[in-house]
Parts: structure tokens; C-alpha cells; sequence
């Protein structure tokens, strides 16, 4: 039985099929170097001791709880990336029906007004094309 796949991917399957344009890899002496993990040097001394690791018997006996089990567990969320459909006018996200009846005081209205120019700014004149 060969590898899954269906006649819409005849070519373009990049998981199953391989290019015939695609040459195949060669394994030439340098790789080969290369694949070998480094040594360490001969006149090295590690400064690791050799000393035995003690388990409690309460280490060793532990057992989660239900509580840690649940803890332990991915949250199930909703995909973020798509919205229910719904009229245009609504909200995406839930606002509270005191933050839609709220209006601005007059000086949160200026706070957030633009910053007007210096009055002694003078814009930049066009320049003459080359």
C-alpha cells in the first residue's frame, strides 16, 4: 500500500512526492565531520563531583490531586481569529450598557482634542522641479 494521497496532488504534494528536479543529497567527508559531536580536550577536568541523588519516599509516592489535575489541563478557548456574524452595527466585543450611555465631560473633550500649531509656524514652501 503506497503513501495517502489523492489525484489533486499529483505534482504539487510536497509531503509525498519529491521533485525529479531536486537532486539527492550527498554524504561527502566534511558532513560526515560535521555529524561527529566535538570532544572535550584531554587536559580538561570537569569540576562535577560524583554524588548520589536521595528520593524521599514522599517523592516517590506522590500522587496529584484532582485539583492539580485541572490546573494541569489547556484551556478551551474559541478560535480568536473569526467573529460571530452578526448585524454591523453591534459590538464584537461585549460592552456594558453604562459604557454605551457614557458621554464625555467637557474636559475629557479638550484633553482629547488635537494639539494646534505654534502660531509662529511657517509650512514648507513647494519646491521648484529640477
Amino acid at each position: 500500500m503506497g503513501p495517502p494521497h489523492t489525484s489533486c496532488c499529483e505534482y504539487s504534494c510536497p509531503i509525498w512526492h519529491i521533485d525529479p528536479r531536486v537532486k539527492t543529497a550527498e554524504t561527502t567527508p566534511r558532513l560526515l565531520q560535521l555529524a561527529n559531536p566535538k570532544a572535550n580536550h584531554l587536559n580538561f577536568k570537569s569540576n562535577r563531583e560524583k554524588v548520589e541523588t536521595y528520593i524521599s519516599y514522599a517523592a516517590k509516592t506522590a500522587q496529584t490531586t484532582p485539583r492539580l489535575d485541572q490546573l494541569s489541563l489547556p484551556k478551551l478557548r474559541d478560535s480568536k481569529m473569526f467573529f460571530e456574524r452578526g448585524h454591523p452595527e453591534d459590538s464584537i466585543w461585549p460592552v456594558s450598557r453604562r459604557a454605551r450611555q457614557a458621554t464625555a465631560t467637557s474636559r475629557l473633550q479638550t484633553l482629547s482634542a488635537p494639539k494646534g500649531l505654534n502660531k509662529d509656524y511657517i509650512p514648507l514652501r513647494d519646491l521648484p522641479p529640477l
